[in-house]
């Protein structure tokens, strides 16, 4: 994931977001496809990380990208934290692209922080700053609906607990 200040600035709130123009948009994912296409000749996957502030953020975002990207050459990487914060559910995220994820990374988001975010208008930085990715299982993920469903499809890949902060 790559950030960029004008989706920074409206993390979380879809209908204040840019989009980028279908010539940018068709531009960006030519470059994720031949980047997939070395690092799949490396033996390397290739994964699509849909991520807040980003130009691959919200649901439509994310699911025009899977359709644009082939799934022999680009896999999801599901961040049950950005999902949430671009206002998706992981869990249904999860069963519906689960053949596409061999990897996730496992945030939870604080509901209170989200809702201020959303209200004020806040960043992608305010929100990291202001403890917006708050302790695994004490935020709005529902985890226990996800493991079960993990289980359920048989899901062996990896899977990361990581904690965004602000590192200036």
């Amino acid at each position: 994931p790559h950030t960029v200040p004008e989706k920074e600035a409206t993390a979380g709130r879809s209908q204040d977001a840019p989009r980028l123009p279908d010539e940018k948009w068709d531009y960006m994912m030519s470059a994720i496809r031949e980047v997939a296409k070395v690092v799949k000749s490396q033996g390397i996957c290739c994964m699509l990380h849909p991520h807040a502030g980003s130009w691959i953020e919200y649901e439509d975002e994310m699911e025009r990208a899977l359709k644009d990207l082939p799934a022999d050459l680009v896999s999801l990487c599901l961040d049950t934290g950005h999902c949430t914060y671009a206002g998706m559910d992981p869990v249904e995220k999860f069963k519906k692209h689960v053949a596409r994820i061999p990897y996730m990374q496992l945030k939870d988001i604080d509901p209170v922080v989200l809702k201020r975010m959303q209200d004020i208008k806040g960043s992608f930085w305010d929100g990291v700053t202001g403890g917006i990715f708050c302790v695994l299982g004490k935020g709005k993920v529902d985890y226990p609906a996800l493991l079960r469903a993990m289980k359920a499809n048989g899901f062996s890949g990896y899977v990361t607990i990581e904690q965004d902060f602000d590192n200036k």
